[in-house]
């Protein structure tokens, strides 16, 4: 834990108070001109036209997490937010719940779809800490991390599962995608440089003593998706693997099959 970070943890019943990241020297993702970073692109996460697919394909994930969870989220942390669409499209459906938004690229700080005060620039495979303004740790009911994992070095990947760990309590809902595109060899054969098999992915999460749920949200809730997530080639389902976890000790075989977070099948 950083030097200053209090024992305590701040739950999600209560959701007005500020948020700040203690970790000052984590700010995100600083390049030099024309400096290759593995798992990164410069333009990524910078789409800020509110009729792009890139942002509206986002609203139906928000409805899915509306209509398929039986207890709503009151605090959502979204890593590797990119614009922060997901955020804007709960806000927009459900004011009550509060989205906390981190990304590692500098830019999406001028987005018009995010909170500012709720906002991170972090490299979210180094060490950060969200706390309150009593220094308390803040735990998430839902954390999500969509097409994030493949831009996460495999040699930095437990500091971000840690990351992820740390702030969740033992009802937390995770819900994340890996994108299993390798690009070919070229200019940009370094933005995925972490590429698993399903069966690799659930591997490297057992690690974590994580419990993977044995169904798919997107699945039940793929009335609420737009084209893109399906279109001619596949879409964005067909290119990436999808994992609903929660932490082991909370997740029995009744949670294993979903009916106490999900809406019956």
């Amino acid at each position: 834990m950083p030097p200053n970070l209090k024992s305590e943890i701040c739950l999600s019943s209560e959701k007005h108070f500020k948020i700040r990241q203690l970790n000052k020297d984590n700010r995100g993702i600083i390049l030099e001109a024309n400096q290759i970073m593995p798992g990164y692109r410069s333009g990524d996460a910078l789409y800020f036209d509110e009729t792009s697919p890139l942002h509206t394909m986002h609203k139906g994930v928000a409805e899915i997490i509306l209509s398929c969870l039986v207890e709503l989220p009151k605090l959502v942390l979204d890593i590797g937010c990119g614009a922060g669409s997901l955020s804007y499209f709960l806000r927009q459906l459900k004011p009550d719940i509060r989205v906390v938004t981190l990304d590692g690229n500098p830019g999406t700080v001028d987005s018009p779809f995010i909170v500012k005060g709720d906002h991170f620039v972090v490299r979210t495979d180094e060490e950060y800490a969200l706390v309150d303004e009593n220094g308390v740790l803040i735990q998430f009911d839902l954390i999500c991390s969509f097409e994030h994992w493949e831009h996460i070095l495999p040699s930095t990947f437990p500091t971000f599962i840690n990351n992820m760990k740390k702030h969740s309590h033992s009802k937390t809902l995770f819900w994340s995608t890996a994108s299993r595109l390798e690009y070919p060899p070229g200019d940009e054969h370094h933005v995925h440089c972490n590429v698993k098999s399903y069966v690799k992915w659930t591997e490297e999460l057992l690690k974590y003593d994580f419990a993977i749920a044995e169904f798919s949200l997107f699945e039940v809730g793929d009335e609420f998706l737009s084209e893109e997530w399906f279109g001619d080639d596949g879409g964005r389902l067909w290119e990436s693997w999808e994992f609903v976890m929660k932490n082991n000790a909370a997740f029995d075989e009744s949670l294993r099959r979903g009916p106490r977070f999900c809406a019956p099948l």
